[in-house]
């Protein structure tokens, strides 16, 4: 009853949430379209100041650049030929360019290059753990051979060349770890114009962006790309510079959709980014940067976040309230079906007598007339079915006695026409004919098996009728003792166990088990094969014992009729069938399970015994 009441109070529930639900998904869309449109445009300002910013660092570079190379010490140390002269002029430019590196924390090196045929360095300072050191003039390099070199020297007045972005080297190999460089070389001219040599600032990209962006949201991720999309910088830094090692990882992998247009970005794609292109200001193509920048899609606004607990609130408000509302109607709706449940209950508890609502007229009283009438039906169905198992029982108790007293009875005489017959073929032999001597034999021979039949009947009458004795029998005594007793008969008989459990049981009625076994397994077993298996195994506390031999394998048709009485599978060999059918009586009295299998290579019976 109350799992009614329960599914009566959830459906109302239930339709309440889906309606609820449907609701909040449509409110839902229309607000994630607002928070969308809104999160790109915050993306697309917090890009452009960004942007402007990366814009005025670089700016700032190439002026400093430029007034470096028109200082006139400058000049004068690419134009000296004293050496003292030169020393001077070295150690002041020095001086310049230690104090500009001390003042950008992103400045990493500043070189001044002649413009002879080796492309020497004249004066370079690095910076070292953050502190500017001048390179002594024996580990000066020539830069003749890099691009960056040949085309700033063949820059106008008032020129500045920005490299791209790549990785640092020293004597052509990539420094580690990386130093991602952004190079802004100037020419160096003397007054009629002649090219001197150039100024290149080295600038570390990393920590330039860093520095640009020391004070934005954390809830704002940044990358920069060059113009085909390698990224140059990012917050997960395997992506960056796979270009250099021929494993490029690009902007467009990762964003298939993103385009520098915002208008054209697909508003769905919350996840795409905000993409700016930056101009450092150099002539060559390919030299501009793409800003970028993604947000968190689970940052929402303080406000949005106020109205999404405002809605969560009126609607666990209109779920408690729906179900109240559910809980009463449902109680009122069930609590006649509550009154036909506890009947029922009672009918099956053995209590007949019952009240039922048989007086409504809804369907409630439908219901209530119609078990009703199955009640009735019932109860005189059962009457006669007691009464039915009472007649059968009587029967089998009647013909269970006459097995037994046939049996009982019949024992003296066929015993007595033996022992008349022995007496005969004992005193009379001499006297009679060798055609009496052989009906006398016979006679002797049918009183045998008359007396081995009546003993069948009486051990099935009896297997009936008394009551099942049990004890712990330990199986190996037991299997022992019937495989000893047939050693002469079968010496071919193996025993495999894996187990030897005690069971509960007669210890008698159990070895009578084996020994009808092992002695049909002897007479219909193969001459050329006698060896007969008894394997024994255990699991979950049942025994399972298997007692198989190799002969003539039992037809499929005829394996169910085995067990009965008085079944007999070959003429030739004695017996009157009743071995199996006493076995398997005996294992059903002790709850086991008795079954035949048999096929061309060998037959196998197994049956099973509750373990003690």
């Amino acid at each position: 009853m109350a799992q009614i009441r329960a599914k009566t109070v959830g459906l109302a529930i239930g339709c309440v949430i889906v309606t609820a639900v449907s609701l909040g998904i449509v409110a839902n869309s229309a607000e994630e379209a607002v928070l969308v449109g809104e999160r790109r445009r915050e993306l697309q300002r917090e890009l452009e100041i960004e942007g402007v910013r990366l814009e005025s660092m670089v700016r700032e570079a190439r002026q400093d650049c430029l007034v470096l190379s028109r200082l006139p010490a400058v000049s004068c140390l690419l134009n000296l030929g004293s050496l003292d002269d030169e020393r001077r002029t070295e150690s002041d430019v020095a001086s310049l360019l230690s104090g500009l590196i001390r003042a950008k924390p992103y400045y990493d090196q500043a070189r001044v290059i002649a413009a002879d045929s080796r492309g020497s360095e004249r004066v370079r300072v690095n910076r070292l753990d953050g502190q500017p050191v001048v390179v002594d003039r024996d580990r000066l390099q020539s830069k003749v051979h890099r691009p960056y070199v040949r085309d700033a020297l063949n820059l106008g007045d008032g020129e500045c060349l920005v490299s791209r972005v790549t990785l640092n080297q020293e004597n052509g190999r990539i420094v580690e770890p990386w130093e991602p460089m952004l190079r802004v070389a100037c020419r160096v001219a003397s007054p009629d114009r002649e090219t001197l040599g150039i100024i290149v600032l080295n600038i570390r990209f990393d920590r330039m962006i860093e520095s640009m962006l020391e004070l934005h949201p954390l809830q704002y991720e940044y990358f920069v790309c060059n113009e085909t999309g390698d990224y140059l910088y990012h917050a997960n830094r395997v992506w960056t510079f796979g270009f250099e090692f021929g494993r490029p990882r690009r902007l467009y992998d990762d964003f298939p959709d993103a385009t520098l247009d915002s208008r054209a970005m697909p508003a769905s794609a919350s996840g795409n980014p905000a993409l700016r292109l930056v101009s450092v200001g150099s002539r060559e193509a390919g030299r501009d940067l793409i800003l970028g920048v993604t947000s968190d899609p689970d940052a929402i606004p303080t406000t949005s976040r106020n109205t999404i607990a405002m809605a969560w609130c009126v609607g666990l408000v209109i779920i408690a309230l729906t179900s109240a509302i559910a809980f009463g109607i449902a109680s009122k709706w069930t609590r006649p079906l509550q009154d036909i449940v506890g009947a029922a209950n009672a009918v099956s508890a053995g209590d007949a007598e019952v009240v039922l609502p048989v007086d409504r007229e809804d369907e409630i009283g439908a219901v209530a007339k119609s078990l009703d009438t199955m009640l009735r039906t019932l109860r005189c169905e059962q009457m006669e079915l007691e009464l039915a198992n009472n007649e059968l029982r009587r029967k089998n108790e009647e013909l269970e006695n006459f097995a037994h007293i046939a049996s009982h009875e019949l024992r003296e005489p066929v015993r007595r026409m033996r022992l008349v017959a022995d007496m005969i073929l004992e005193n009379e032999s001499a006297t009679i004919s060798d055609g009496s001597r052989d009906l006398i034999a016979l006679l002797h021979e049918t009183g045998c098996r008359a007396q081995e039949l009546m003993d069948g009947l009486r051990t099935l009458a009896r297997l009936g009728q008394e009551t099942l004795s049990t004890e712990s029998v330990a199986l190996d005594h037991v299997m022992a003792t019937s495989v000893s007793a047939f050693a002469e008969r079968a010496p071919g008989i193996v025993v495999r166990t894996t187990a030897t459990p005690r069971v509960r049981g007669s210890s008698v009625l159990i070895e009578t088990v084996f020994c009808n076994l092992l002695d049909n397994a002897v007479k219909y077993g193969d001459i050329e094969d006698p060896q007969i298996h008894v394997d024994t195994s255990e699991s979950d506390g049942i025994c399972e014992v298997r007692i198989s031999n190799a002969g003539e394998p039992i037809p499929a048709s005829r394996l169910g009729d085995v067990v009965k009485p008085f079944v007999r599978l070959s003429a030739r060999q004695p017996g009157m069938g009743l071995g199996l059918a006493i076995c398997s009586k005996i294992v059903a009295a002790h709850g086991g399970t008795f079954c035949v299998d048999s096929n061309v290579q060998r037959t196998t019976v197994t049956f099973t015994l509750p373990c003690s």
